[in-house]
């Protein structure tokens, strides 16, 4: 045991700056300390908070067990005497054994800060539910005393606390956190199908479903309402939700048979050109691009002197044969694999990602020169689609 006294802050992210210190000066401070000018006769170091220690000192934590990064905040909150020192010790004996002990309660490093929980969450489980609020001036209330820093566990209640530290008033304010309005009042919808099928689910988040699952449903046609009933008349809102549904499809693409293969050399073209540098000096007029039904060979031959010197110059010959075609036929197997390639990328396009294709059957048909592939498909999609309410 070091004879040093950690003082901090009182924070958490305090206290995982005090362990960062811990391990950076390799020594265990004799106490910690939250007061502006305590009474010790052992040396007191000053612990600032930095956030990016304190996030190092989490990270380490979590690398080697999430529970116990669990553990040491929720223990944090506790009033377990010297609650600082057990949980470094925690700490070290993670860091240095590893998670295994956290599951044997009566383990001597274990067993005070889990029975310190315990405690912590029975004395939660009688504010939760034994809290009782006053009138004071028009503003409800309601007065706690608890042993166990259990207010950060409260996320619903709004509270003003008071810690009163020597001759120093900490005043803390927390305010219920309301959740965004997702749409405003007057954007108001309906979803109907975008594409007919069998409804299989139906999950209406918001509004009054108008299907069930069984029913068979045509494009265009309502599945969920965004007006329902109330005691008070209709009242509309905006119908969130999805319906999924079997959906089949026959889509065709047309391949061409005929295509055209290279039957003999016709001719060449010999073009010369010096690279120089980056720079390239044509001999030539023209593009270098070659037609079609012509193929270009270049070749590269760099320039040196008599001594073996190179010099940054090339001359490049580039050779342009053209070819003579003739009709040709391309094989059906080879086209129907085409086309049922294409077939299902468009398919899985149509469908989205979330849809599912259950079953599939291809059929070809041979028209003159073309090959025309047919897709007959079973899918499982979403077929709902938002649209605007209109209300006049």
């Amino acid at each position: 045991m070091g004879e040093v006294i950690y003082q901090y802050d009182g924070s958490l992210e305090g206290f995982f700056c005090c362990v960062y210190e811990c391990y950076a000066y390799k020594e265990t401070p004799a106490s910690f300390c939250c007061e502006d000018d305590p009474l010790s006769l052992y040396e007191v170091r000053t612990v600032i908070t930095q956030n990016e220690r304190s996030r190092r000192v989490q990270l380490g934590i979590s690398g080697r067990s999430k529970k116990a990064l669990a553990l040491v905040r929720r223990g944090f909150l506790t009033c377990m005497e010297d609650k600082e020192l057990h949980l470094l010790a925690l700490i070290r004996k993670l860091i240095a054994e590893g998670p295994g002990f956290l599951q044997d309660l009566s383990d001597p490093t274990c067993y005070p800060v889990y029975r310190a929980i315990r405690h912590m969450n029975g004395e939660l489980e009688k504010l939760r539910g034994f809290v009782r609020f006053s009138d004071y001036g028009g503003v409800l209330g309601a007065e706690i005393e608890p042993k166990n820093r259990v207010l950060p566990l409260l996320p619903d209640v709004v509270y003003l606390a008071v810690n009163v530290r020597g001759c120093t008033a900490h005043v803390q304010v927390v305010e219920r956190t309301r959740p965004p309005h997702l749409y405003r009042d007057s954007d108001v919808q309906n979803i109907v199908a975008r594409r007919g099928g069998l409804v299989t689910e139906v999950t209406a988040l918001d509004g009054a479903a108008a299907v069930s699952p069984g029913d068979t449903v045509t494009a265009g046609q309502l599945l969920i309402s965004g007006a329902a009933d109330s005691p008070r008349g209709v009242r509309l809102m905006r119908a969130t939700g999805t319906v999924r549904a079997r959906t089949w499809y026959t889509l065709t693409v047309p391949i061409p048979l005929a295509a055209e293969e290279r039957a003999g050399e016709s001719g060449h073209v010999l073009r010369l050109s010096l690279d120089a540098g980056r720079r390239r000096i044509k001999f030539y007029g023209g593009g270098s691009v070659p037609g079609t039904d012509c193929a270009k060979i270049t070749a590269y031959h760099p320039l040196t002197l008599p001594f073996g010197l190179r010099l940054p110059l090339s001359l490049v010959t580039e050779r342009i044969v053209s070819y003579d075609t003739a009709p040709a036929r391309n094989a059906a197997e080879a086209a129907q694999r085409e086309g049922e390639a294409q077939l299902l990328h468009q398919l899985q396009e149509t469908i989205g990602e979330d849809g599912t294709v259950v079953k599939t059957e291809f059929s070809r048909e041979e028209r003159g020169s073309w090959l025309y592939v047919t897709l007959r498909a079973e899918c499982e999609e979403q077929i709902g689609t938002e649209v605007p309410l209109i209300t006049e």
